[in-house]
């Protein structure tokens, strides 16, 4: 998951300060840094997401009356499941579609937070699914306005930067660099 000590550092009111006494390496640091930030955190939403889908057609389908099934069956029943969600609705950011460098240590923390392993998921009872999309869906209102505050806080370091090169503060190869 993404660390709560990245959280804390991005969010913390103090991380942008006074813009307009920093310096151009400052605040494209701030931007990388934040971005990185941003981009852990999408890439969990997205994992979330994934997770909430598999478990929600896990829920309907045995609710249609279908008995638990081998993992294999399940893997098959993937793209039914995941693909109408292709693109989440009213999605306004582009992120990066590749995971953060240490997608193992993500996929690891995420995992052990949930209890559960998706390999697990024809062996769980009914009301251990129903626990474990509840698990997912607190999550994600978890996680959902961390990500929001994230993106103001990138959002911010780009219209500082903008704000520069408009009032000719900084040339366009010092904002890009």
């Amino acid at each position: 998951m993404v660390p709560s000590a990245d959280f804390d550092r991005v969010l913390d009111p103090a991380y942008l300060g006074d813009l307009s006494s920093r310096s151009l390496d400052e605040i494209r640091g701030l931007r990388e840094d934040s971005t990185r930030v941003a981009e852990k955190v999408s890439y969990l939403r997205r994992l979330v997401h994934a997770r909430t889908d598999i478990v929600l057609g896990e829920i309907r389908r045995r609710a249609a009356g279908g008995s638990r099934v081998d993992l294999g069956v399940l893997v098959d029943e993937l793209n039914v499941v995941l693909g109408d969600k292709v693109q989440s609705p009213g999605h306004e950011r582009m992120v990066s579609p590749s995971p953060p460098p240490n997608v193992d240590e993500v996929t690891a923390e995420f995992d052990a937070a949930l209890g559960h392993q998706l390999a697990e998921l024809p062996d769980l009872s009914d009301e251990e699914i129903r626990s474990l999309a509840d698990r997912l869906a607190e999550l994600d209102r978890d996680l959902s306005p961390k990500r929001r505050a994230v993106f103001d806080k990138v959002d911010a370091l780009g219209q500082e930067l903008t704000r520069r090169y408009r009032s000719g503060d900084a040339t366009v190869d010092s904002v890009l660099r």
